[in-house]
């Protein structure tokens, strides 16, 4: 990947605890401007932390995206 095409970018993945999304994010985390990860799993949140935070500007949710309600509060939170 051209790290030119990131550099600016604010890079959104949900679903990042395993599988292909992390993949994705442990990927493109030294290529992005900023990285904002979504998962249910809070217990997972201090280890994704720990492994990315030094490597990019990290933002982690915590919320299920099948929960309409919890996504209407993650919205009104990142407006702030």
């Amino acid at each position: 990947m051209n790290n030119k095409y990131f550099d600016r970018k604010v890079i959104w993945i949900t679903g990042s605890s395993s599988g292909i999304a992390w993949s994705s994010a442990t990927s493109l985390a030294p290529l992005a401007k900023r990285l904002i990860i979504s998962l249910r799993k809070k217990d997972k949140l201090e280890g994704l932390s720990k492994q990315l935070s030094s490597k990019v500007e990290l933002k982690i949710l915590a919320f299920d995206m099948q929960n309409e309600s919890e996504i209407a509060d993650v919205l009104r939170e990142s407006e702030t």
